[in-house]
């Protein structure tokens, strides 16, 4: 029997990617426990029903008596717009998260005048204050990846050459593109254009293979993973003194994300503004949407964060995925602040790195 199911359960059970035997309604129903949100259902048609597993399983990680204000937040999204903001997903997700280590999430109420952390957890006997941001995918990024789709069609109208690759950080501008457009007209193979920092080009005589790490500039960062390679073949004519002839000429281009845009959110938290000075203070980070981005702090953010205030006991990076359709997961790494005034709690200095996972017919977490 289902008529005692909410219509929350109802619906995912009906747009669910698999029989789940009905073991979905305890997930389902911590949405619809939400103040506000008995009746709610999503307007689509079932597109986003993983994600609205996801929601559940997190919000059955948490001590929501700890967390009221921030369920009421994300409540009220929920039925104005169909999804949480994503400051209030992150905020959720870092409180699943922390319940590795704690099962005492608290919100922190807000003071007028004054700045305040997002939560406040006891970890192995210590108070530790927490503060969440997140790395989403900015609209300038977004626009960077249809710009460079238009810019591969504007190099094909205008390359005199067999083969041409081109490289740019995220931070150009649209003068700057201009300006490598005029350039690639004017290439020959062999030739180098740039400017350091900024912008590559080099030309080819024949038609070039696909190669992302072929021909970098010096000061072209380590990927450990590209935001974008776009590769692209177009019939032009060549002429010579000599012949004129149809050929075929390939086109590589390829941008990478500066450092600005990996720190651009962590760097408004360097200054620990929101932690009292009296107890370890740790920032929390979503970058499930920076590329690579555990390669890249590993490399590149330990001298970064020892020049940060002394108040900032540590950062810790998630990213979250859906595996097997059926399961939220967490993986995270642990980055110590070696100058900090506090340590960290000794839980939390065990490993650097770790998963949770937690599948979508979970019952609320004792």
């Amino acid at each position: 029997m289902t008529l005692h199911r909410k219509p929350l359960s109802l619906w995912v059970q009906e747009r669910a990617p698999y029989d789940f035997d009905g073991s979905l309604d305890q997930t389902a129903e911590f949405i619809s426990n939400l103040p506000g949100l008995d009746t709610w259902v999503p307007a689509n048609d079932g597109s986003q029903v993983l994600s609205v597993l996801a929601l559940g399983a997190a919000l059955g990680r948490i001590d929501q008596t700890g967390c009221e204000q921030l369920l009421r937040k994300i409540a009220g999204s929920i039925e104005s717009i169909g999804h949480p903001h994503k400051e209030d997903a992150a905020e959720l997700n870092s409180a699943a998260l922390l319940s590795i280590w704690s099962s005492n999430v608290r919100g922190v109420a807000t003071k007028k005048g004054s700045k305040t952390p997002d939560f406040e957890a006891e970890i192995g006997g210590v108070t530790v204050e927490f503060e969440v941001t997140n790395s989403e995918q900015k609209l300038h990024q977004a626009n960077l990846q249809t710009r460079a789709l238009d810019f591969v069609q504007q190099l094909q109208a205008v390359v005199l050459v067999k083969g041409l690759r081109v490289r740019f950080s995220d931070e150009i501008s649209e003068s700057e593109f201009q300006d490598m457009i005029s350039q690639a007209a004017q290439l020959w193979p062999g030739a180098v254009r740039e400017s350091v920092g900024r912008w590559y080009m080099r030309a080819y005589n024949s038609p070039i293979q696909p190669d992302p790490t072929d021909a970098n500039p010096s000061w072209w960062p380590q990927q450990h993973a590209q935001p974008a390679l776009l590769q692209s073949s177009v019939q032009v004519d060549f002429s010579s003194e000599s012949q004129q002839a149809d050929i075929r000429s390939a086109v590589e281009v390829q941008w990478c994300l500066s450092t600005k845009s990996y720190l651009n959110s962590l760097s408004k938290k360097e200054g620990a503004e929101q932690a009292s000075g009296t107890r370890p203070f740790i920032v929390l980070c979503d970058v499930t949407q920076l590329p690579g981005a555990f390669g890249w702090y590993a490399d590149n953010f330990p001298s970064i964060l020892a020049t940060w205030s002394q108040r900032l006991t540590a950062v810790i990076l998630f990213r979250k995925g859906i595996t097997g359709l059926d399961s939220l997961q967490f993986e995270y790494r642990v980055h110590l602040n070696t100058n900090a005034q506090h340590r960290v709690p000794i839980p939390l200095s065990v490993t650097d790195r770790g998963e949770l996972t937690i599948p979508f017919n979970s019952t609320r977490r004792a």
